[in-house]
C-alpha cells in the first residue's frame, strides 16, 4: 500500500482536482477520501483494453437481463472511441452512465465475495396451469481477494472517510460516496451547478445481507454524496436492520432457542 503523490495531476491539458488538498495518500486512503488525483494516478498504468474489460465484465454498459421490469443498458463506450482524456475521466466516474440497478448489483457482488447474481423482482408467475420462475444466474466479476480488499476499504470509508454520515449504532455499514456532474441539457456539457450525489454500500459489514444505493439528483443542500446520500443510507440501513433483525449485538433481538429457560423457572 504505497503512498501516492496527490498534490497535482494534469491529463491532456486538464487539471484533475480534489475537494480537499492532500500532499500524499496511501492507496486505501485514495479510496476512503475519494481522491480524484490519486485515482487517476493509480489507474494511469492500466491498459485501456484491460480497464474496459473489467468495467464491461462488471455489468456496466449492458443490460443485466432482469425479468419483471424495464431496464436501461447505460453508456460505456469502447476504447476505440475514447479520447486521450477518457481513461482518466472514466476512473473518476465521468464519460459513463451507470444505472442504479447496475450499481447495486456491483456492490452486492463485492459483498458476495466477487460473485454477481442477476436480480429479479418477480419470484414466480403462472400462465394457465403452468408456473414459471425466473432463472437464477450468477457470474464471477472479480476475484475473492479483490472483493475482500474492497469490503475493507468500504468499511474504512464509513468509519474514517467520506462516508461517515452513513454510520449508525444499530448496524455496521460499508460503502462508497459518489459526486458526479450532470450534463446540462441545453449546452450538452457538464453542469457547473447540478450534480448527482450518491452512496452505495452493504450491511452488516461482518456478514452482508443487504446491498443498497441512495441517489440524489441535483441536490441543493449539498452536492456531496457524503452529506446527502450517506446520511439517508444510514437512516434506511438502521430501519431495515431493525425490520430484518440484522443489527449488532446491542441492537439485535435475542430470541430464545429450544434450550432456553421457560417462564416461571
Amino acid at each position: 500500500d504505497h503512498a501516492v503523490d496527490t498534490r497535482y495531476v494534469e491529463v491532456y491539458g486538464h487539471a484533475i482536482k480534489d475537494v480537499s488538498y492532500y500532499t500524499s495518500l496511501s492507496q486505501k486512503e485514495v479510496f476512503t477520501k475519494s481522491s480524484n488525483i490519486g485515482t487517476v494516478k493509480l489507474l494511469s498504468n492500466t491498459s485501456k483494453d484491460g480497464f474496459y474489460k473489467f468495467m464491461s465484465g462488471a455489468g456496466f454498459g449492458r443490460k443485466i437481463g432482469i425479468e419483471g421490469m424495464v431496464e436501461e443498458a447505460g453508456v460505456l463506450r469502447e476504447p476505440k472511441k475514447w479520447s486521450g482524456l477518457s481513461q482518466a475521466s472514466l476512473s473518476i466516474g465521468q464519460e459513463i452512465l451507470v444505472t442504479p440497478l447496475q450499481m447495486v448489483r456491483y456492490y452486492a457482488a463485492i459483498a458476495n465475495k466477487g460473485i454477481a447474481v442477476r436480480p429479479n423482482v418477480v419470484q414466480r408467475y403462472q400462465v394457465g396451469l403452468s408456473e414459471y420462475a425466473p432463472q437464477r444466474t450468477s457470474e464471477r466479476i472479480m476475484s475473492e481477494t479483490t472483493a475482500a480488499t474492497l469490503m475493507e476499504m468500504m468499511d474504512s470509508t464509513v468509519k474514517t472517510g467520506t462516508g461517515r454520515g452513513a454510520s449508525t449504532k444499530a448496524v455496521s455499514v460499508g460503502g462508497k460516496t459518489g459526486t458526479g456532474q450532470l450534463v446540462d441539457p441545453v449546452t450538452r456539457v457538464y453542469s457547473k451547478t447540478d450534480y448527482v450525489a450518491s452512496f452505495a454500500g452493504v450491511f452488516p459489514v461482518e456478514d452482508p445481507k443487504v446491498a443498497m444505493v441512495v441517489i440524489y439528483e441535483a441536490p441543493r443542500s449539498s452536492i456531496y454524496g457524503g452529506s446527502t446520500g450517506a446520511t439517508t443510507f444510514g437512516k434506511l440501513a438502521e430501519q431495515i436492520s431493525f425490520f430484518y433483525n440484522l443489527g449488532n449485538d446491542k441492537t439485535k433481538l435475542i430470541v430464545a432457542g429450544a434450550g432456553g429457560a421457560n417462564a416461571g423457572e
